[in-house]
């Protein structure tokens, strides 16, 4: 939150604040998804909350509906601005997102479904949707599982959409 606050002040062009802006949506969208999936109802907080703000600090959970709303209207904000590449080799970029959306809309759509809540099609069309653009994307992945965890380079691995490079 505190990026995505002070992003409009950077002497970034708007495009590149646009991406950033995704980046974090990204990363933020990813925390309450993990956090939605455990606790379920959980405050929201869209702005940068500080040790001297005890109202929202010791404040009543969001619902979550509104939770769950707001990632998938983040997730789908970053998909739209952010960079389908990337910024350089190894970034969060158009596809890492879809995949995150992907994962949190499967979720999120079936545990709606089986609890008889509204909204489970619209969680589980847009992971359908997404889930074909990736798909589309990246058709075939690594014939050996074993080239997922005991490659050196898993940039030259087919289907790894973002991975962590250890030197």
């Amino acid at each position: 939150n505190i990026m995505l606050r002070n992003i409009d002040g950077s002497n970034m062009t708007d495009a590149e604040k646009s991406h950033w802006r995704s980046v974090g949506l990204f990363f933020r969208s990813l925390r309450y998804y993990e956090l939605l999936a455990r606790y379920g109802d959980v405050p929201w907080l869209e702005n940068v909350v500080s040790d001297q703000d005890h109202d929202i600090l010791y404040g009543q959970r969001t619902a979550r509906d509104t939770v769950a709303a707001n990632i998938l209207r983040d997730l789908q904000y970053a998909e739209t601005n952010i960079k389908e590449k990337g910024d350089g080799d190894n970034t969060i970029n158009r596809a890492c997102v879809r995949a995150l959306m992907s994962r949190f809309c499967l979720f999120e759509g079936t545990w709606r479904k089986y609890h008889n809540l509204s909204d489970a099609t619209t969680y589980l069309n847009e992971c359908k949707r997404v889930s074909e653009l990736l798909l589309t994307a990246y058709p075939t992945i690594t014939p050996k599982y074993v080239d997922l965890w005991s490659s050196f380079d898993l940039s030259k691995v087919a289907g790894i959409i973002l991975y962590k490079e250890c030197a």
